[in-house]
């Protein structure tokens, strides 16, 4: 994710949460954006939570209304510091979809 992105979400941070807290008591963690797969064009998510990367992927094998939309995973902070995660090649087909 870009710093800028990271940045301004920091920002809207705090006005967030001042606002859920005082509307519902909702803590905000952190935003999700929408990307697309350079190899599959397939849709998935990122964002961070605290300083963790995490990314949500859509459960293709879902079979029964008790089966999760999404997978979450959390990228290792190992990778993350060196570079950007190549999802694809990361993953491979391990992912959960």
């Amino acid at each position: 994710m870009a710093k800028k992105q990271q940045s301004k979400t920091q920002e809207t941070q705090q006005q967030n949460s001042n606002q859920d807290e005082q509307n519902n008591n909702m803590v905000f963690l952190g935003g999700i954006w929408a990307n697309r797969s350079q190899k599959t064009g397939e849709i998935y998510f990122s964002g961070y939570l605290g300083s963790a990367k995490v990314y949500l992927f859509k459960n293709k094998k879902k079979e029964k209304d008790t089966d999760p939309d999404f997978w979450m995973q959390v990228a290792n902070q190992q990778k993350r510091n060196n570079e950007e995660i190549d999802l694809e090649s990361e993953l491979g087909d391990d992912i959960p979809f």
